[in-house]
């Protein structure tokens, strides 16, 4: 453990390191003992500390930031581990929290009234950038379509069939051979 004395809020770093690589650690849940609460839980890393001198030699570690809310003495129960089949316990830690020290010759201030912070346009533009960027992006993008349709020369529109004169009224008709200047041509005969 990296310090034993803490003051009342303040954390400190727990670590553990074992050697073989088959190792069941214990569960560790938000808080190891009703004074104890685990902040940070780095779960089990594993290691190789000295690749040159042995390739083979692992190591697994694991770090726990606890704190405690409450003064006093707080024991930190021993761990349970199961290595390659046998049961391993830590030896339970005695954890020492002590409270912020008071100047008694002074008076007891007042309690300090909330601080407004100052917000600004640029504070949200920092947070929310890429939505700004995606929006301005696809209102580009919407801009181009618009106006490569609008510039975008119409195609030609082709009639499906030619008209042509009939041979014997001259007149214009989609479907020359069966028209009625024929029929008329040859009754007139």
């Amino acid at each position: 453990m990296a310090n034993k004395h803490i003051c009342c809020f303040p954390w400190i770093t727990a670590w553990t390191k074992a050697a073989p690589p088959s190792i069941d650690w214990p569960a560790i849940s938000d808080t190891l003992t009703g004074k104890i609460s685990v902040l940070l839980d780095s779960h089990v890393d594993t290691i190789l500390p000295e690749k040159a001198a042995d390739p083979y030699h692992f190591r697994q570690q694991r770090t726990l930031t606890i704190t405690s809310w409450d003064s006093g003495y707080w024991a930190i129960p021993p761990f349970r581990f199961i290595a390659n089949g046998d049961t391993l316990v830590t030896d339970p830690l005695l954890l020492t929290v002590n409270t912020v020290p008071v100047d008694t010759t002074k008076a007891i201030r007042p309690i300090k009234g909330i601080y407004t912070v100052p917000f600004s346009f640029m504070d949200w533009l920092r947070d929310n950038w890429p939505w700004v960027a995606g929006g301005l992006a696809l209102l580009a993008a919407i801009v181009a379509l618009v106006i490569y349709f609008k510039r975008r020369k119409p195609k030609e529109k082709r009639s499906p069939r030619p008209h042509r004169r009939c041979p014997r009224t001259s007149s214009r008709c989609a479907n020359w051979r069966n028209c009625a200047g024929k029929n008329s041509a040859s009754k007139a005969s």
